[in-house]
């Protein structure tokens, strides 16, 4: 699922805390908060190149709230190995969004020349994969940030309010994945107002994950003033919160280290999203249609299935095919204009010990971002041979189908050759007998 174990939960990795001194490009400079892996949970600890290099997540404060409202929040991603970093500037009653927007973006600038050879992390940030996120106030500063940094691959939000410049806005020319994370019960950033008109502006890949019960201040580790509450607990929101967060980040900036096949369902496939209590709305903006819902062919054989893949987003991006159960000719597209389409044929595999109504998913994963994903479901129709005990339907009873019945033992499908439901002794007495 993620990289590393339950998302909800602490990694494998120890949280470290500290200030930094950030310099922004005009030469004044601000505080920022930094949480990183490190040796011993705690403040100021020495640092854990163990696991790096690290991808960067810069975070936005709400409205008023200092950054150690988000501390359990941000040390939890440090100890799924990110350096998450929150600038301590945007305070006061009248702040500017736009200067604080800049400030997140100079975060990533200060981490991106840590890296350089003597400085403080030389050599463990992962420059090229950073996320730009943040609550309220925060979030909506993190759209403004992406909207004007094309380095960020994803984009995530905790009830993100609209700005001034609008975020609802900006959203239009965010093109990298963003999953904009709300509480159903927000009464003080109701989604209705901020987060759905969003979604609905963001051209790229995009989801509206809404936690039921879910509350403003649910985000954050403590009341503040005019709070509000929901029908979950805070513990219990910010446990679904931070499984959230981590499985959209592990997936488009550890695509790497979790492979190809494995925790893209969680967030994009069949398997999202995979957080209790959530209903997730989505658009991974490609759609993927096969051009029939089944595949028929024999136990043990193949079918062939044609499919197309249409790019929906504003952006040029060519897709890889992808299963677990298929191959593919070709196996990637061009690259695809909006609208614009293009073919491929499944082999699709129809294992030995298949069913009717067995399934296997076909997907399309976006090659701009190595993580965004449309897919189908086609349902199997094994065809069983004429001899069922000629399990692999080659006209001939013989040692092959023998090491196909012994494989299946004790479990369904068709080697349960005497329909009890269950592969014993009984079936290998049918197939020893016509055996030929």
């Amino acid at each position: 699922m993620c990289v590393a174990g339950d998302p909800s939960t602490p990694g494998s990795l120890h949280a470290g805390r500290k200030d930094v001194t950030v310099t922004r490009p005009n030469g004044s400079t601000f505080i920022a908060t930094l949480h990183y892996p490190a040796t011993e949970n705690g403040v100021n600890m020495p640092f854990d190149p163990s696991g790096g290099p690290y991808p960067i997540v810069s975070f936005g404060h709400g409205f008023l709230q200092p950054v150690t409202q988000y501390q359990s929040t941000l040390a939890h991603l440090a100890t799924h190995g990110y350096f998450a970093v929150a600038s301590q500037s945007g305070g006061g009653f009248g702040p500017s969004h736009a200067a604080f927007a800049a400030d997140l973006r100079s975060c990533v600038d200060w981490l991106v020349g840590q890296n350089a050879v003597g400085a403080a992390y030389a050599g463990a940030v992962a420059t090229d994969r950073i996320a730009f996120s943040g609550h309220s106030m925060g979030g909506g500063c993190a759209i403004l940030a992406a909207k004007d940094d094309s380095r960020e691959r994803v984009v995530v939000t905790l009830a993100a309010a609209d700005t001034n410049p609008s975020s609802i806005a900006a959203a239009s020319s965010v093109n990298s994945a963003t999953r904009l994370i709300v509480g159903s019960q927000d009464t003080i950033v109701p989604p209705a107002s901020s987060a759905l008109p969003m979604y609905a502006n963001l051209p790229g890949p995009r989801q509206l994950a809404s936690i039921t019960g879910g509350f403003h201040c649910g985000f954050t580790d403590a009341d503040f003033l005019f709070c509000d509450s929901g029908a979950i607990s805070r513990a219990e929101q910010l446990t679904k919160t931070r499984a959230l967060m981590t499985l959209q980040l592990d997936l488009h900036l550890k695509f790497d280290a979790i492979g190809a096949q494995s925790g893209w369902s969680e967030v994009w496939g069949p398997a999202a999203p995979a957080v209790v209590g959530v209903t997730l709305a989505l658009d991974a903006g490609v759609m993927l249609t096969p051009t029939a819902p089944t595949a028929s062919g024999p136990l043990g054989g193949s079918a062939a299935i044609a499919l197309t893949a249409t790019n929906l987003d504003a952006v040029l991006r060519s897709f890889e095919f992808l299963s677990d159960g298929a191959t593919f000719a070709p196996s990637t597209t061009s690259l695809l204009a909006q609208n614009e389409s293009a073919a491929s044929d499944a082999t699709v595999g129809i294992p030995a010990n298949a069913v009717v109504g067995d399934q296997v998913v076909l997907s399309a994963r976006s090659q701009l971002d190595g993580a965004t994903r449309g897919y189908a479901i086609v349902t199997l129709n094994p065809i069983p041979p004429a001899e069922p005990a000629d399990l692999n339907g080659d006209g001939h009873v013989d040692a092959a189908d023998l090491a196909i019945l012994l494989g299946a033992w004790g479990s369904r499908g068709p080697s349960d050759l005497d329909g009890d439901g269950t592969v014993n002794a009984a079936d290998l007495g049918v197939l020893l007998g016509a055996w030929s």
